[in-house]
């Protein structure tokens, strides 16, 4: 494998570079003397890395990339560092599907795999809050929740998941109206009501929220995400729900 590509990027002309990141030595001096014989530049930026840190370290690199070493030296666990960076990468992946696929009450009956389902009015950011917390494995489902839609049966089954979003009434009316214009700008098709953009139907979103809140106890939250980075709220709800 490694002659065929040495072989294309010569085919590309003197302006061509190999550009490897090898941590196996032995793989690493055979790629090294192939280019060389053919002519190819290359730069291995794993060589002057791995050399530091076993001076560093006081320890050879073992040479498997990801730095996966034998269950035996893996701890008292006895899983690869490798076997758990994989884990978290395909959780991570599975949360991003997740999130995606159960965006405003998608799919509700898949609700009890999720470990969070995130409830709050239109434009207080759950998608976008969903979406961060993919990054960490967590699995969330989003939920528009006004008073004038029934509410669905499925929250009362997973209560204990449920957390409420809010937002200043004034800070999530300019949102909404940003959001108006971003779509009229562009032409696109808007389904939004008529008084979406009315404060007083924020307002009573709001209500409502404080209302079901007060009426369901096991609900988490609320959480303010006026004025608040994403990174904090995503903070914030994390060790919510680590409480």
């Amino acid at each position: 494998q490694l002659e065929s590509v040495v072989d294309e990027v010569r085919s590309l002309g003197s302006k061509a570079l190999i550009f490897a990141t090898l941590a196996d030595s032995e793989l690493s001096r055979s790629f090294e003397a192939l280019t060389e014989s053919l002519g190819v530049k290359q730069i291995n930026v794993m060589r002057p890395l791995l050399s530091n840190l076993s001076e560093f370290f006081q320890q050879e690199a073992v040479g498997v990339p990801g730095g996966a070493v034998p269950a035996t030296d893996a701890g008292s666990s006895g899983v690869s560092p490798q076997t758990m960076i994989d884990t978290e990468f395909f959780n991570r992946v599975e949360a991003v599907q997740f999130a995606q696929q159960h965006l405003s009450g998608l799919n509700s009956d898949d609700w009890a795999q999720a470990d969070v389902i995130l409830v709050g009015p239109s434009r207080v950011g759950k998608v976008s809050i969903a979406s961060f917390m993919a990054m960490s494995g967590v699995k969330a489902a989003t939920l528009d929740c006004r008073p004038d839609v029934p509410m669905e049966e499925k929250l009362i089954e997973n209560a204990d998941k449920v957390l409420v979003l809010e937002m200043q009434p004034n800070v999530l009316l300019r949102r909404r109206k940003n959001r108006v214009e971003e779509l009229r700008s562009k032409s696109a098709p808007m389904l939004f009501d008529a008084n979406y953009c009315d404060l007083a139907r924020i307002q009573g979103e709001a209500d409502y929220l404080n209302g079901l809140l007060k009426k369901h106890p096991d609900w988490m939250g609320p959480v303010d995400c006026t004025h608040r980075a994403l990174g904090d709220i995503v903070s914030i709800i994390l060790r919510i729900l680590r409480e």
